[in-house]
């Protein structure tokens, strides 16, 4: 069982574990199979297609029934592998060779907003892809929720805009089911013109979480 603070993890570029025992209390089923839609593991969300570092879990776990998932504690931003096996944290900087530094921020206003829309203390997530151009930082998150098999996205978003108008941050959701049944519902952005949409019609539709509802209160 692996377990690591993401925010050094990021931030630094470098990888490293620290074993320790933890309680698999209230996340019995973030690593349940059944409640996991599988897909290709090499697939790149089509938000960021060209994104520079994209982290998560891979490998096998020993447990039948178990799925080799990145846990993160919603208070804390630490984050495990967690299940015995082959199921290791990785991180692929696809990108800019000079892209060292990826703010806490993303991490620490997503998951604030699982544990207030959710209420949950950990959230089992697929990956994590990361995209800074121009003025404009992105993250990309693949989630999952308990009970729920389908995989769940959310788009963070951050421009750092003269205008106040279209600087600040956001994060957008989209959730429901496509018409085109060989379609997913989830979020599109078009990273030049700082536009976001859904990527099928039907019930699928757009939530977006404005600044002051996903930053996390300071004492």
């Amino acid at each position: 069982m692996k377990k690591f603070n993401l925010y050094s993890t990021l931030i630094l570029i470098v990888f490293s574990v620290i074993t320790l025992s933890c309680s698999k209390e209230n996340t019995e089923d973030l690593n349940e199979t059944q409640n996991i839609k599988t897909e290709s593991k090499n697939y790149i969300p089509p938000t960021i297609s060209d994104a520079d570092i994209e982290i998560g879990c891979e490998g096998g776990c020993d447990e039948e029934g178990k799925a080799c998932i990145l846990i993160i504690s919603t208070t804390t931003q630490i984050g495990e592998c967690r299940c015995a096996g082959s199921c290791s944290f990785y991180m692929r900087q696809m990108g800019k060779s000079n892209y060292k530094e990826i703010k806490e921020e993303a991490l620490e206003d997503f998951t604030y907003l699982i544990r207030k829309e959710y209420g949950l203390d950990e959230v089992g997530v697929r990956k994590i892809v990361f995209k800074e151009e121009n003025d404009t930082e992105a993250a990309f998150f693949e989630f999952y929720l308990p009970d729920v098999k389908q995989v769940q996205t959310m788009l963070w978003l951050k421009t750092n805009s003269q205008n106040k108008s279209l600087g600040g941050k956001k994060i957008y959701s989209c959730a429901g089911s496509c018409d085109d049944e060989s379609k997913t519902c989830r979020e599109r952005f078009y990273m030049r013109e700082g536009r976001v949409e859904c990527t099928c019609e039907g019930s699928c539709s757009l939530t977006v979480y404005e600044e002051e509802e996903i930053t996390p209160p300071r004492p």
